[in-house]
């Protein structure tokens, strides 16, 4: 069953290669974003430090500019949301599409904060999480008609 779960999370995010791989690639990335969105709210910077731990030998640029294209493809079909949050003020607001893909594209985003200023982070949408538990429930209703 999770083999099976696995495959159609590929499949309903649009993603062509196998993470399973490990070749550096938008769908990598795409995995990479959405399993984390999915675990909790993280910080974009987190995705570079994902990537580093992977891909030593790729520039940071490259990661960079593969993760905002990422980013912005998972935005505008809305399986991610971007939030702007503050340490220090203990503030966070929900940013909408047109904010969020203005952010993306700006290169400080993507740093690491310092504890007193502004970040950016990313979580998955209700859409997402409603979409997984379908997938999953159909793969459960499978298996248990094959038993």
């Amino acid at each position: 069953m999770q083999l099976n779960l696995f495959t159609r999370f590929l499949d309903f995010f649009k993603i062509k290669k196998s993470p399973l791989e490990n070749n550096f690639s938008i769908d990598f990335v795409k995995y990479t974003i959405l399993t984390d969105a999915l675990e909790d709210i993280k910080g974009l910077y987190e995705i570079i430090w994902t990537l580093n731990e992977k891909f030593a030998e790729v520039s940071k640029d490259e990661k960079v500019e593969i993760s905002k294209l990422a980013m912005i493809d998972l935005l505008e079909d809305y399986y991610v949301e971007l939030h702007i949050k503050n340490w220090k003020k203990l503030t966070e607001k929900i940013l909408d599409l047109d904010e969020s893909l203005k952010v993306i594209k700006i290169n400080s985003a993507w740093e690491e904060p310092d504890t007193g200023g502004n970040y950016y982070c990313f979580t998955s949408t209700k859409k997402t999480k409603r979409e997984l538990r379908k997938q999953y429930r159909r793969i459960k209703k499978s298996d248990k008609s094959k038993n």
